[in-house]
């Protein structure tokens, strides 16, 4: 059919039952026997029935806490409710928040080893030390 993907196997995998080369993806739990095509619907399937899991209702998106998904909730909102300190912009979260004024104050909980500079995020950290 001209289908290609050198990103990933399970694009592939999950293609290929359009054309019935693969048979049907079975759930393996104790008495439940539905089928899928793709492995993505067996995901989604698997953790909203099988595993204690919290779906957003705007974006389906699957949380595994109650408390992921009530702040994931939060992301759809248009009202941002914190404030910088240093600046006019704003954030949904105080944690958004927090991270965002350390850049303005320079602190952070991430201390390079090499240089002493702090970043607020250990990702940030982690891209900082590839420079050195």
């Amino acid at each position: 059919c001209g289908f290609a993907t050198r990103t990933s196997w399970n694009k592939l995998v999950n293609h290929l039952p359009i054309h019935d080369q693969l048979p049907q993806i079975v759930c393996q739990e104790k008495s439940c026997s539905s089928e899928f095509k793709t492995l993505e619907e067996l995901h989604r399937h698997f953790y909203t029935i099988h595993k204690q899991c919290f779906e957003c209702e705007t974006c389906h998106l699957l949380l595994t806490s109650k408390t992921f998904h009530d702040v994931h909730q939060r992301s759809h909102l248009s009202a941002k409710a914190e404030q910088c300190k240093f600046c006019p912009k704003t954030f949904r979260t105080k944690v958004q928040r927090e991270i965002h004024e350390a850049r303005h104050t320079g602190e952070g909980r991430y201390k390079c080893d090499q240089c002493g500079k702090c970043f607020p995020q250990k990702g940030e950290l982690r891209n900082h030390k590839e420079q050195h």
